[in-house]
C-alpha cells in the first residue's frame, strides 16, 4: 500500500494562478556546484518550466571549515539563486547525520519551519515535493506539497553495511508516504514496484548537445593530454569505492604503450596506480571542459566492481561517452544491456584489452556518428518529457 499526501498550505498573495505550473521542493540533493549528476540535469530541465528550491544534502560544521573558500555564505540562510527559476539552499548541521542518522528526524522537523519560510520568499508554496534520499521522508506531508515523489536512483543501503537496515526503514516508510516513485533502472523498478503501485523507470540520459561537442573537431586538446602519446583511454567521473582500481593497474602494467588518464575527484585508495607511468591522475574538470578531455581519449572505460550497489546502477557516464562519440568497454552492468553492441563489456583485465583492440581496430567515423545518434535516444529532455508525463493529472 502507498499513501499520497497533497496537502495544500494558505494561499498567499503570490500563489500559483491555475494555469501555472507548480514549483518543486527538490530535497537532500547532491551539491549543485558538485559533480554534476541526475539531479542537476534534471532539475535544470525542469526549471523551464518549474520553479525550482534545490535544498541539498546537509552540510557539517567540520565540512564547512574544510571547504570554506568554496561555499557561497548566503546559501546558509536564503539560499542563491543558482541560475533562472532555481534557487539553491543548503541546510547547516552541527555534525555528520550519517554518524548520528537516528537523529535526522529531529532534525528535519526543525528544519520544516525554514523550509516554508524560504519557500514563501521564494515562491514556491504548494510544490511538487520531489525526495531524492529516503531519510527526507520526515518532510512528506509537512510542507503544503501538492504531491510527494521518490527518486530511487541508487541501492543506497550497499554503500554503507552499518547504515543499511536504518536506509531500509526510512525507505519504507518513504514509499507508504509518496504518490509516486521513479528508479532509474530496471534492477530498482523491481525492487520497489511490489511495494508501491506507481512506479516508472526514468533511466538516466546524456546532455547531449554538450558531449557531442568532442567529436566536432573544434576542441582544443587540454594541455595535459597533448603531451601523452595513443591509445588514450579515459575514464571520466569521481574515483569512488566502486571503481576496480586493480582491474585499471593490470590493464596498464600488460600494456605499457597505452596511457590511462583518470579525470575526477578521488576517494578511493590509488597506491596501486602511483608508480605506473602510464597512469595519470588529472584530478576533477570543470563540467564546460569535458568535452575536451574526452574528444583526446581513444576508448573511455567503466570498470566497475559487480557490487550490488553497481549492480542496481545506471552509470551517467555511458551515456556523455556515447554522445561524446567514444567507444566504450565496461564490466557486464545489467543497465547497459540497453545499448547493445554500442557498449563492450568484460569481466577482468584480459578481456578489457581485448576489447579495447578491438574497439581501436574497427573505429571509423560510422560508428561514432551511430553512437551520438543512439545517445540522442536518452537525453535528458525526453526523461524530463517522461516525468511530466507521469505526474499530469496527479498535480491538478
Amino acid at each position: 500500500m502507498s499513501g499520497c499526501y497533497k496537502k495544500r498550505g494558505k494561499k498567499s498573495r503570490r500563489s500559483l494562478r491555475m494555469n501555472e505550473s507548480p514549483p518543486i521542493l527538490c530535497v537532500w540533493a547532491c551539491t549543485w556546484t558538485g559533480l554534476w549528476q541526475r539531479h542537476q540535469q534534471l532539475m535544470s530541465r525542469l526549471a523551464a518550466h518549474h520553479r525550482i528550491l534545490y535544498v541539498e544534502s546537509p552540510r557539517d560544521l567540520f565540512g564547512l571549515m574544510r571547504h570554506w573558500r568554496q561555499f557561497r555564505w548566503r546559501q546558509l540562510f536564503g539560499g542563491w539563486e543558482a541560475a533562472p527559476n532555481i534557487v539553491v539552499f543548503t541546510p547547516m548541521v552541527p555534525f555528520s547525520l550519517r554518524r548520528y542518522p537516528r537523529l535526522n528526524r529531529i532534525w528535519l522537523m526543525l528544519l520544516r519551519p525554514w523550509l516554508r519560510h524560504l519557500m514563501r520568499r521564494w515562491n514556491c508554496e504548494q510544490p511538487i515535493l520531489w525526495v531524492c534520499y529516503p531519510p527526507a521522508e520526515a518532510l512528506v506531508g509537512g510542507m503544503g506539497e501538492r504531491l510527494a515523489c521518490y527518486d530511487c536512483c541508487d541501492e543506497l543501503a550497499d554503500l554503507s553495511p552499518r547504515l543499511a537496515r536504518i536506509i531500509q526503514e526510512y525507505e519504507a516508510r518513504l514509499l507508504s508516504k509518496v504518490c509516486l516513485v521513479f528508479t532509474s533502472s530496471e534492477t530498482l523498478f523491481e525492487k520497489l514496484a511490489p511495494y508501491h503501485g506507481n512506479v516508472h523507470l526514468v533511466p538516466n540520459g546524456a546532455d547531449v548537445a554538450h558531449f557531442a561537442q568532442a567529436s566536432s573537431g573544434a576542441l582544443v586538446c587540454p594541455e595535459e593530454l597533448a603531451r601523452l602519446s595513443h591509445p588514450l583511454l579515459g575514464f571520466v567521473g569521481a574515483i569512488q569505492q566502486w571503481v576496480n582500481i586493480e582491474l585499471l593497474a593490470e590493464v596498464a602494467r600488460k600494456r605499457p604503450a597505452w596511457q590511462l588518464a583518470l579525470i575526477g575527484s578521488v576517494h578511493s585508495d590509488l597506491a596501486l596506480l602511483h608508480d605506473l607511468p602510464n597512469v595519470h591522475i588529472l584530478g576533477p574538470k570543470p563540467y564546460d571542459q569535458l568535452p575536451a578531455y574526452l574528444a583526446a581519449c581513444d576508448v573511455c572505460l567503466i570498470p566497475f566492481h559487480l557490487s550490488p550497489f553497481v549492480l542496481a546502477c545506471d552509470p551517467i557516464k555511458a551515456y556523455e561517452y556515447l554522445a561524446a562519440g567514444k567507444p566504450v568497454v565496461a564490466t557486464p552492468i545489467p543497465r547497459l544491456r540497453v545499448f547493445g553492441d554500442a557498449i563492450r563489456v568484460a569481466e577482468d583485465a584480459d578481456g578489457f584489452i581485448a576489447q579495447i583492440e578491438q574497439a581501436m581496430a574497427t573505429e571509423n567515423a560510422a560508428a561514432a556518428a551511430g553512437r551520438l545518434a543512439l545517445a540522442l535516444q536518452h537525453s535528458w529532455e525526453k526523461r524530463v518529457d517522461d516525468i511530466e508525463a507521469a505526474w499530469r493529472g496527479l498535480v491538478e
